[in-house]
């Protein structure tokens, strides 16, 4: 039976990496270039990009981070594994909003005319602005969630509605089942006092069914091995943690550059308060940018590096198959 389109794109590994990290490297590129222009060759003749240049960049920056909005919403909209489904349905509509507002308002004339802006430009930073402060909130939502897990119950609540989840779809869950275990019988074996309030914790949220019984009547059973995969679980929620945090500051960092560069738009550029805002926007922006960079320079090299591999694997001449051919017969 032939694939869908939903399946070949969501099996697609470029599309994952575009949906998870095409908006920081589109970041990057587009804060050089605006940067660049801004900060160094502003008021200098040695170089400057022309207009249509500046408007290719600005639009070009804002449009890509738009499309990289719209793989977002699509994946999250089609990942069915997700038990936080209504969690997943926020983070695709503000995509999706995020998308619409950086076409309409990146290059708008008439709606800069109307509210009296001399470029046809003069919106996108805001309008990247808010795009920012959606992902701001995304990224708040994420850190609240790994903020929840570093507890023990916070995280055994979240595993147990993953549980349920797992087992109103149909979804293998023998992993899972295999971390809810390790983590709280090492807990039980490290507090014994705790056994009966973890098993009537367990007992009121997981519906009656052999494998929620079979896991509630197994939590005594204790080895070196679920004490072995307790750390690993547990080392992974950390670095969790603070990756969510780290992505947290930078988003807060991203939202507060484009503010400052959305704001020296509407300011006079001969005052000290507009020189100020550009200042800091750049400041603000530069330094997401480069830590982007820093974070995103392995997986991209990793990216190209299988991509190319398969374009020269594609490009080498095809083997002649081997069996009987006209010349042998003849």
């Amino acid at each position: 039976m032939p694939k869908s389109i939903k399946e070949i794109v969501l099996e697609n590994r470029l599309f994952h990496f575009c949906a998870d990290h095409g908006s920081e490297i589109d970041y990057i590129v587009g804060t050089l270039l605006n940067n660049l222009e801004a900060a160094i060759f502003q008021n200098k003749p040695l170089f400057q990009f022309s207009k249509a240049a500046n408007i290719g960049i600005t639009v070009g920056w804002n449009y890509f981070d738009a499309v990289f909005d719209v793989f977002g919403a699509f994946k999250q909209l089609t990942d069915t594994r997700s038990y936080r489904r209504t969690q997943s349905k926020i983070q695709a509509s503000l995509n999706i909003i995020s998308a619409i507002q950086l076409f309409s308002l990146s290059y708008n004339p008439l709606l800069t005319t109307y509210v009296g802006l001399a470029n046809e430009t003069d919106l996108a930073a805001s309008s990247f602005a808010f795009s920012a402060l959606f992902d701001l909130f995304v990224a708040a939502l994420e850190f609240y969630n790994t903020k929840k897990e570093m507890e023990f119950k916070g995280w055994l609540d979240e595993k147990i509605k993953q549980l349920i989840y797992t087992i109103l779809h149909g979804h293998d869950n023998k992993e899972l089942i295999k971390d809810i275990h390790s983590l709280t019988s090492t807990q039980i074996n490290r507090n014994p006092h705790k056994h009966g309030s973890i098993k009537l914790f367990l007992e009121q949220k997981l519906p009656p069914n052999p494998i929620t019984q079979q896991l509630v009547g197994s939590l005594e059973q204790h080895n070196e091995g679920h004490s072995e995969r307790s750390r690993r679980l547990h080392a992974q929620l950390v670095q969790a943690h603070k990756d969510s945090r780290v992505n947290l500051n930078l988003k807060i960092a991203s939202f507060l550059g484009m503010t400052f560069l959305a704001v020296s738009r509407f300011l006079d550029s001969s005052t000290d308060a507009a020189n100020t805002t550009l200042v800091l926007g750049l400041g603000f922006s530069t330094y997401v940018a480069s830590a982007y960079f820093a974070y995103n320079s392995e997986r991209v090299i990793e990216t190209v590096s299988y991509y190319s591999g398969k374009f020269f694997d594609y490009c080498k001449p095809q083997a002649e198959p081997r069996g009987l051919s006209l010349q042998n017969v003849v």
